[in-house]
């Protein structure tokens, strides 16, 4: 985590130098306005799972600079860039370490279910010696108790580097 925010600040600093030295004229400020340029193109309004990017849209639609235009509007992009970054990179960060398995379980009913036995043949299937924590647990099931799907993340070292998610149906 320290890594990725040192990239984040390498990234900002970077930015902010090079659109500096790139002015067109000088302007009181300037290094100050660039910041908040950069700020406005990062900002976003998370909507359950889609974030919408207002800074960038609102520096689109109302902001007319008169003096250094260019590099005010690179520095809104950088900021927009800097969030798509943010918002993919830990998908694809996680991508390698992850693996879905879609496994048969003993029982379809929930009041019969015996998860620690499944876990067990999961463990012995898949040659996992030790699991460090179960991330999470998912269970949908109907009225009458019979189960529909089951989803696990288990984490541990010997499990593909970081997590495995299960898929019992």
């Amino acid at each position: 985590m320290g890594g990725f925010i040192l990239l984040i600040s390498i990234y900002f600093i970077t930015c902010i130098i090079g659109l500096y030295k790139n002015k067109d004229e000088a302007e009181e400020n300037i290094f100050l306005k660039l910041i908040g340029y950069f700020m406005m193109g990062a900002f976003v309004i998370p909507i359950k799972k889609i974030i919408l990017p207002i800074g960038f849209i609102i520096h689109l639609i109302v902001y007319r600079a008169e003096v250094n235009k260019h590099i005010k509007r690179k520095s809104a992009l950088f900021g927009f860039i800097l969030i798509i970054y943010i918002t993919i990179s830990p998908t694809m960060r996680q991508l390698p370490y992850e693996k879905s398995e879609e496994i048969p379980i003993s029982s379809t009913m929930i009041r019969s279910l015996n998860l620690k036995d499944d876990l067990e043949r999961v463990k012995a299937e898949f040659d996992i010696k030790d699991i460090l924590k179960l991330d999470w647990f998912n269970v949908e099931y109907l009225n009458n108790g019979e189960i529909r799907k089951i989803r696990i993340a288990l984490c541990g070292k010997k499990v593909w580097g970081k997590c495995i998610v299960l898929y019992f149906i």
